[in-house]
Parts: structure tokens; C-alpha cells; sequence
């Protein structure tokens, strides 16, 4: 297994995710913070595949996680997304910000998480 613990991870500046898992198995990301230190127009805390996060604190991007399949969101809190008036990805024209957004895959699990967009139209 392959595992982050008790660690703080900070996005670089011009990435899309302060953490991207793509491929891989049995990865664990554990009691660790993960912000995005550098917000801009599509950068989200994190995007996960094929792995397992618990007891992270995540703030800053403009998603929480984007999840994808064989993964697992548990006892976390994400928060403080950060929203933009101007997106020009979107439709009506503001940045729509979730805390969790699944975009397809399967075999997801998203248990016990204290998830708080707090943001212009739109839902944890």
C-alpha cells in the first residue's frame, strides 16, 4: 500500500489539482490538509481515481474532489471552495463550485464527510 499520512499538501501554481491520482491501487491519503494556495478558474482541491482518502481537511479550490472510479471519501471536511464571479466555462456565467463531484465511473464511496460549498448556487 501506498500511503500519505498527517501531512499538509499546498497546489502549486498553474496545476489543475493540488492532488491528481490517476492510476495506481491501494493509495491512502489520511489525516492531512490539502489546499489550494493558488486559486484560479478550474483548479479543485483534488482529483481522485483508484483510492482512498480519510480524515483529510480540504479548502481552496474550486472543487472539493472530482471523484472517479475505485475510490473512497470518508470522514472528511471539505470547505472554503472558492468561487468566481466571471467563469467563462459556464453557462450563466459563475464558477459552480461542489464539494464532491462525480463525473462517471463506478465502484465510489462517499461516507460520513461534513461537506460545506457555501457558494452562489449550488449544493455540497
Amino acid at each position: 500500500m501506498w500511503a500519505v499520512k498527517r501531512s499538509l499538501i499546498e497546489g502549486a501554481k498553474g496545476k489543475d489539482s493540488s492532488v491528481d491520482i490517476k492510476s495506481g491501487k491501494n493509495i491512502l491519503i489520511e489525516d492531512s490538509e490539502v489546499n489550494d494556495r493558488y486559486p484560479s478558474i478550474g483548479n479543485d482541491d483534488m482529483r481522485v481515481a483508484n483510492a482512498t482518502v480519510l480524515r483529510l481537511n480540504l479548502h481552496g479550490g474550486v472543487d472539493g474532489i472530482k471523484l472517479f472510479s475505485n475510490s473512497t471519501v470518508s470522514a472528511s471536511w471539505i470547505h472554503g471552495l472558492t468561487y468566481f464571479a466571471n467563469d467563462p466555462g459556464q453557462s450563466d456565467g459563475h464558477t459552480h463550485n461542489d464539494a464532491i463531484q462525480i463525473l462517471g465511473g463506478s465502484n465510489m464511496h462517499v461516507t460520513g464527510n461534513w461537506l460545506d460549498s457555501a457558494t452562489k448556487d449550488n449544493s455540497a
